[in-house]
C-alpha cells in the first residue's frame, strides 16, 4: 500500500510538484526572448533597405538632374530621400558620376541600446 503522510507544516507530497509550471514559465521566457531579437533584427534589416531604396533613387534622381549642375543635382537628391524616410548625408560628383549617401533611423527600441542609423550609398551617372 502506497500512502503519504503529510509533511511537517501541513504540506503533502513530493518535492518536485509544481516545478512543470516553473519549467513552462522558463521555456515561454525564452520563446519571447528570441522572437524580440527576431523582430529587432527584422526592424534593422528594413531601416537598412529604406537606407539602400533612397540612395538608389536620390542618385538616380540626380543623375537626371545632372545636367543643371552640381548644386541642382545635389539639391534634387534630399527631397527624393526624404520622400524614402531617409536623410541625405552625402552628395558628391565626379564628372558625369554622382555618388549619394543615405542614413535612415532605427527604431527607438534599438537607438536606445546604442545602435546607430542605417547607412547606405548609391552612385549614378547621367549618361
Amino acid at each position: 500500500m502506497n500512502t503519504r503522510l503529510a509533511a511537517p507544516g501541513g504540506f503533502r507530497g513530493s518535492r518536485a510538484e509544481g516545478s512543470a509550471t516553473i519549467w513552462v514559465l522558463l521555456a515561454m521566457s525564452m520563446v519571447l526572448a528570441a522572437l524580440l531579437v527576431v523582430l529587432a533584427m527584422d526592424a534593422a534589416v528594413s531601416a537598412r533597405e529604406r537606407a539602400q531604396t533612397a540612395a538608389d533613387l536620390a542618385a538616380l534622381g540626380a543623375a537626371a538632374a545632372l545636367h543643371g549642375g552640381s548644386q541642382h543635382a545635389c539639391a534634387r537628391a534630399a527631397p527624393i530621400a526624404a520622400a524614402n524616410r531617409a536623410v541625405l548625408t552625402g552628395c558628391q560628383i565626379s564628372g558625369d558620376t554622382l555618388l549619394v549617401r543615405t542614413a535612415a533611423s532605427m527604431p527607438p527600441v534599438l537607438t536606445g541600446v546604442g545602435v546607430g542609423p542605417a547607412l547606405a550609398s548609391s552612385s549614378a551617372s547621367a549618361r
